[in-house]
């Protein structure tokens, strides 16, 4: 293999893998955001089963949370 495709070989790797990486570090933006919102919404609900709120309530919106949450849940 002559150098000149060897470099051009690395290049083309490095450059797909800074793709990739970017890709990926703006989908763990998107992911952390996501899961500070249920922490939020988790905390809300806490909030509201210590205020006496109705429990059928509670539990639709809960379920709903479930929902959304195994929706945004990253691939492992």
């Amino acid at each position: 293999m002559s150098p000149e495709v060897a470099a051009e070989a690395m290049r083309a790797h490095a450059e797909e893998m800074n793709r990739l990486n970017r890709e990926r570090r703006s989908n763990g933006d998107a992911w952390r955001a996501e899961l500070e919102k249920t922490g939020r919404e988790l905390d809300k609900a806490i909030n509201a089963i210590l205020a006496g709120v109705l429990p059928l309530t509670l539990k639709e919106k809960i379920e709903a949370g479930n929902t959304q949450g195994r929706a945004v849940r990253p691939p492992r």
